[in-house]
């Protein structure tokens, strides 16, 4: 049999020389482990320092062997977490490496923690807690020192359109202001962003961005957005107590008048656009496309009209048109009994899937046993027995969790055996906003888009 080959590293701190785990007795474990394991040991490395510095000279030599061998080395192995990092910060960053290369960490001391296992992602997901702990508590101390800077007038971000920055101070550039100060003008005239995206030829996100900014009034502010601490992605910041505003060191392109101005009426315009929004819905938001290759949006026209935009060729539709086409095609074809035999087909393939599992369940169960009859014998030593079980007990955990998710499944389809009829019922009355909200979320479901063609015939995709 092929031995699959490992990188091994070990550490002790220069005051547990003398205690159990020495490097020699963790080296010792390591020869062990590998044995058992039909594994390689290629390379060890060593350090004699404390777990928390993260520049240890054997540590960073590991991982840079692992990188330039990733297609020969399978595992990377250590006595216990501690002895890899007491620094949560360094042994996620580790993990995160080691799944990035496809290396697998074993632990010799824990046979538990196989990241493969329910039990070892738990306590990865633990570490990753702490690691996100420690990162937005820096992040908040970084924050305090910027607030200082910002009420010092110092400029945090880059220089935007207008300025550049100089000597680490912010600078007008004239030829680039008459623009800016053209769009605010062109926009107290009563122009739209669309208008003013015709005249200069630019992108109507960045010409909105330009209009939002009070840098241009000589104001600095920070703390606009934040940090979501689940997805690590930038939102608006909900809490208003948080963000900072101060007069910037700079010279501001247009007044602080002017942009109070362009602020209200940008204000007003979006509580308008928000009374229109939760007075009609769009039932197709999302899934029309023109056959330019443009997504279709929602607009309100005068004299209480909607219609379907192009984005692209700014063709329109009614939006009564399309989306009574639009159900009439899918209630008069073949596209829900299809959805019903593919829905029939999974459920068959999940009921297979649970027999299969069970089988093997009552397949380990049975091994265990005969485990323990083996060790009662004194067939095989304790150490072997632990380990064994062990890895019977994580494989049936993990069983489990697939049995408990599968038959949750099945359940909802006895429930909702006859798609086609439950479909047709959800969507043949949609006489509120809140009907069409819903009924575009049951249409998301199935359908990945719906194209038209500029004789308003319409092709439907589906997600199967």
């Amino acid at each position: 049999m092929i031995k699959k080959k490992a990188v091994a590293y070990f550490r002790v701190s220069t005051d547990m020389q003398a205690e159990d785990l020495s490097l020699e007795t963790q080296e010792k474990g390591g020869e062990i482990f590998a044995e058992q394991n039909n594994v390689l040991i290629v390379k060890k490395f060593t350090d004699i320092m404390s777990g928390g510095n993260r520049n240890r000279k054997g540590f960073l030599e590991a991982q840079k062997y692992l990188e330039e061998h990733k297609d020969e080395i399978d595992y990377f192995i250590a006595y216990d977490v501690s002895r890899i990092a007491r620094d949560a910060f360094a042994f996620l960053s580790l993990f995160n490496k080691l799944n990035i290369l496809g290396i697998k960490l074993k632990l010799i001391n824990n046979p538990n923690l196989d990241t493969d296992s329910p039990m070892g992602k738990l306590i990865i997901t633990i570490l990753a807690a702490i690691f996100e702990f420690f990162r937005f508590d820096n992040a908040d101390r970084v924050r305090d020192n910027m607030i200082v800077r910002v009420k010092e007038g110092k400029r945090m971000n880059n220089a935007p359109y207008g300025y550049r920055m100089i000597d680490k101070k912010m600078v007008v550039i004239e030829e680039e202001a008459e623009i800016i100060r053209f769009v605010y003008e062109q926009y107290l005239l009563g122009h739209g962003i669309v208008a003013i995206e015709k005249m200069i030829n630019r992108d109507r996100s960045t010409i909105k961005q330009w209009l939002q900014n009070k840098v241009y009034a000589g104001y600095n502010v920070f703390g606009v957005k934040t940090m979501n601490k689940s997805t690590f992605k930038q939102v608006k910041n909900p809490n208003t107590d948080r963000i900072v505003e101060a007069l910037g060191d700079w010279k501001p392109i247009i007044s602080l008048e002017t942009w109070e101005q362009v602020a209200k009426i940008m204000t007003k315009n979006r509580e308008l656009r928000m009374r229109n929004i939760e007075r009609t819905s769009y039932l197709l938001a999302g899934l029309l496309f023109h056959t330019c290759g443009s997504k279709f949006r929602g607009n309100a026209g005068r004299k209480g009209t909607y219609y379907y935009r192009c984005i692209g060729c700014n063709r329109s539709i009614k939006t009564d048109t399309i989306d009574n086409k639009v159900l009439n095609e899918l209630f008069n074809s073949d596209i829900l009994q299809e959805l019903n035999e593919t829905s029939s087909k999974k459920n068959e393939a999940r009921r297979k899937e649970i027999e299969k599992l069970k089988r093997k369940k009552s397949s380990l169960k049975s091994k265990e046993e005969k485990l323990i009859d083996l060790y009662t014998e004194d067939l095989i030593t304790k150490a072997e027995y632990s380990k064994r079980r062990n890895e019977i007990k994580n494989t049936i955990i993990g069983i489990d969790a697939e049995l408990i998710n599968l038959e949750s499944q099945q359940e909802e389809v006895k429930q909702n055996t006859d798609f086609r009829k439950m479909f047709i019922e959800s969507l043949s009355n949609l006489k509120t906003v809140k009907d069409k909200q819903e009924a575009n979320k049951i249409l998301k479901k199935i359908i990945k888009k719906i194209e038209v063609n500029d004789d308003k015939e319409i092709f439907i995709y589906l997600n199967f």
